[in-house]
């Protein structure tokens, strides 16, 4: 695992995966939702929130792929819904919790992942090791 896309793709991943055992929203009567709870309540009340989820999950296929331009894209797309998730937690009264923090930073990750690659591993190389230029 000593190539840059794997790397990301694994720490974004386990990121996002970790945001489901956290707690995600604190709603008004001081209950707490469960990141898995609010991915599955989510779905069929407010699906542009979910959305986030499988733009996240095609970028980070993605980048395990190797395609950062990709990875870049869906993770740009995840990020209006989770602005939008962000706005109607305020608007019913609540409050974003870790959960939804670890949730979005790995959306924001991805899509900065670019940044990400080029700041850890200077000089990389984002068209090595291509399916298309291996003979």
């Amino acid at each position: 695992m000593n190539k840059p896309h794997n790397t990301l793709a694994v720490a974004i991943g386990l990121c996002y995966a970790a945001s489901f055992a956290m707690p995600a929203v604190m709603l008004r009567d001081d209950e707490t939702m469960f990141g898995w709870l609010a991915f599955a309540y989510a779905l069929p009340t407010v699906f542009p929130v979910w959305l986030a989820n499988p733009f996240f999950l095609f970028g980070l296929f993605s980048l395990a792929m190797q395609n950062w331009r990709g990875a870049t894209i869906w993770g740009l797309l995840s990020c209006p819904c989770i602005a939008f998730g962000l706005f109607l937690i305020f608007f019913v009264g609540g409050a974003p919790h870790v959960g939804f923090f670890f949730w979005a930073g790995s959306c924001v990750a991805l899509a900065l992942v670019r940044w990400i690659a080029e700041s850890w591993w200077p000089g990389i190389d984002f068209n090595s090791e291509r399916p298309e230029d291996i003979e």
